[in-house]
């Protein structure tokens, strides 16, 4: 959420599509996020956003398009999403002039017991299997804490990738389903991401096509105006004040013969050393013997 000058900027659900058309205003049920109120305000939006009320002490924290973060190295260009304890933007990196993706944890998740920031340093600490590497796991390149209004907030920077696995099946193939070879190939690549978390006693928790995501190569250098010409310009409409639209990654690009693909997500991760008492996988894709 951006709030300046009396507007209040939210992000529509993480790349609901990945062709480059107009948008379409889509039907909501009012339990999702159409009206919310705070102890001062009543907010309303007619598109689904991250919840409104948890813009408040240890929720999210307010970010405005523009925005400089860890002394003005990263700036906010557009939003890509938001999850129950984060909001994800692309940035550039000044210093090393290329796009990144920066997650903004909720200050409630903040502490230094937070699950994906451990993840990520087991990852770092220790060595991977033999003839295998992180390739198939998206990158850390940073982390800082952010002082804000709500809190202090973990602040998570990733290479930026492509649209999920889920969005290029829903959007591009009919029948919901991958070409053949290109789905042999994304397990494939899956099993290596597994293989280096197992190896190194990690759980990711939350395994599905949602949080496997195919490389744009491309995305990560282009400079500001040509990144908004293929993205378009981050859209703004009423929402009782102001809506900002998440970036559509297009699939067109996309050589999926080639194209890599990478794990991502690890904010349901756990350690084998330090497993947690409850597991938020989606129920259908849970194993067998967690369920029986």
């Amino acid at each position: 959420m951006c709030h300046s000058l009396g507007l209040i900027h939210l992000g529509l659900s993480p790349l609901t599509s990945i062709r480059l058309r107009t948008l379409q205003r889509r039907a909501y049920h009012l339990s999702q996020h159409r009206s919310f109120i705070t102890p001062k305000f009543r907010y309303t939006c007619g598109v689904e956003a991250e919840p409104l009320h948890r813009y408040r002490s240890g929720g999210y924290h307010p970010v405005r398009l523009g925005d400089a973060f860890k002394h003005g190295r990263y700036k906010v260009l557009h939003k890509l999403g938001h999850g129950g304890f984060s909001t994800v933007w692309i940035a550039r990196d000044q210093s090393l002039n290329k796009n990144v993706a920066l997650k903004i944890m909720t200050s409630e998740d903040s502490s230094s017991r937070n699950r994906e920031l451990c993840t990520y340093r087991r990852l770092s600490e220790n060595s991977v299997p033999a003839k295998n590497d992180h390739k198939h796991i998206v990158r850390l390149l940073d982390n800082f804490e952010h002082p804000g209004p709500n809190g202090t907030h973990i602040c998570l920077v990733l290479e930026l990738l492509g649209p999920s696995m889920a969005t290029v099946i829903e959007e591009r193939f009919a029948g919901n389903r991958l070409p053949g070879f290109t789905a042999k190939k994304a397990c494939k690549e899956m099993g290596l991401a597994l293989e280096v978390l197992h190896a190194q006693g990690i759980g990711h928790g939350n395994l599905h096509s949602g949080n496997l995501a195919f490389m744009i190569l491309e995305l990560k250098l282009l400079p500001e105006e040509e990144l908004f010409q293929k993205l378009g310009q981050p859209r703004v409409g009423p929402v009782g004040r102001l809506d900002v639209w998440p970036a559509r990654l297009t699939a067109n690009d996309l050589n999926f013969e080639k194209s890599p693909v990478k794990l991502i997500d690890f904010g349901e991760s756990f350690l084998s050393d330090d497993k947690e008492k409850s597991l938020h996988t989606l129920l259908a894709l849970r194993a067998p013997e967690v369920l029986f």
